[in-house]
């Protein structure tokens, strides 16, 4: 066990030594994380935008009579949006927050009477309506303006000499995280695994070759260490690299304010999952390659396929069939998805079994390729 541990330190040391390593395994992930937050974080993509698919919840307290009703009734006739007539506020309250509705407009029990006192000059008193809204989800907040804007049409139409109806009382609701797409919440797990794929695409199947051509395996048998234990020394140097990686990750992620559940059991559990999928991935590719410069060349390019088309900065499954089938073999897909779904975020048709099933046959196809070929990839034979 000593020697597993200098021999650890050791590999340690001599990775983190250069800027290189120290920029693209700490630095880099964390400045491409925070560059995409800022320019991406208000885009929301899992909303239509488009006005035919906004929809107000419309509450009245109290029936409404006479002109209050004719004004209300003309006005909702000309909107743009969706309008439907709930029974209680609570009833329309929960429509909203489970994304059935933009915005509430709920007239008081008092709200005609108000208005029609004024229109017949009986007594001036303001006429109130209230519009919920959700703060952070953008239908419900464009909803909220375009009502507002209906509201002082209304005003212009009510004859001038009379009370006019009272700006709207603006309220926010206040729901689950998990309700709201944010795109630092969809982009944290995908610079997470990008991080892990940086160690396990590169310096794990590096290590191993530059050891086995430049000799340094064989003379590890002439010494007390035995070429196992050298071998777990490449991996555990590697693996706390990645885990010092991912601490600056978290670090920015809570000054960032991403999902809290990217801080509980299940994630963290998701998270080794993830590194023995992708470490087990560079040993298979470590299993087949003859020489350096060719295996390095072949793992940029996967790198690049896996990363893009495996959803780590934005969805893919839109994509054509053409190299849609990539996304679905593609064991990053499921590594991110899972981890997304930890925070309620279900961006993909695939079902939570298969988030499992296919990086774990990633994982045994991959050990078992590499326990065949080891004597070989290690330069015992």
């Amino acid at each position: 066990m000593s020697k597993l541990i200098i021999l650890t330190k050791s590999m340690l040391k001599n990775n983190i030594r250069s800027f290189d390593s120290y920029f693209w395994a700490f630095i880099f992930p964390v400045v491409l994380f925070v560059i995409f937050v800022m320019i991406f974080d208000n885009i929301n993509y899992s909303e239509d935008l488009s006005f035919n698919s906004l929809k107000a919840g419309i509450v009245y307290e109290k029936k409404l009579t006479g002109f209050g009703k004719t004004i209300i009734s003309q006005m909702l006739k000309h909107t743009n949006f969706k309008t439907e007539n709930i029974n209680t506020l609570d009833e329309a309250l929960n429509e909203l927050k489970n994304k059935k509705l933009d915005i509430i407009i709920y007239f008081p029990d008092d709200f005609s009477l108000n208005l029609n006192s004024s229109l017949f000059g009986i007594k001036q008193k303001e006429a109130n309506v209230d519009i919920y809204y959700v703060e952070g989800r953008n239908n419900s907040e464009i909803l909220k303006e375009i009502s507002k804007i209906f509201f002082e049409y209304s005003n212009i139409e009510i004859i001038k000499n009379v009370k006019k109806i009272k700006e709207p009382e603006i309220k926010k609701i206040a729901i689950d995280s998990k309700d709201v797409f944010r795109y630092r919440d969809f982009l944290f797990p995908g610079i997470l695994i990008m991080s892990i794929m940086s160690i396990g695409f590169f310096s794990i199947p590096y290590d191993i070759l530059f050891s086995r051509d430049s000799g340094i395996n064989k003379k590890m048998l002439t010494t007390p260490v035995n070429g196992f234990t050298y071998f777990l020394s490449i991996l555990l140097s590697d693996l706390i690299i990645v885990m010092l990686s991912s601490i600056f990750l978290f670090l920015a992620g809570i000054i960032m304010h991403v999902s809290s559940e990217f801080f509980s059991v299940r994630f963290f559990l998701l998270y080794l999952f993830s590194i023995i999928t992708i470490f087990s991935f560079g040993l298979l590719i470590t299993a087949f390659s003859k020489n350096i410069s060719s295996t390095m060349s072949i793992l940029n390019i996967l790198f690049q396929i896996f990363m893009f088309l495996g959803g780590l900065y934005f969805p893919v499954f839109n994509i054509p069939w053409a190299i849609k089938w990539i996304v679905y073999i593609n064991p990053i897909t499921y590594l991110v998805e899972g981890m997304r779904r930890t925070i309620g975020m279900n961006i993909s048709p695939i079902s939570n079994a298969w988030l499992i099933i296919v990086p774990m046959l990633w994982i045994i196809m991959s050990f078992m390729a590499f326990s065949i070929k080891y004597r070989k990839v290690m330069g015992y034979e």
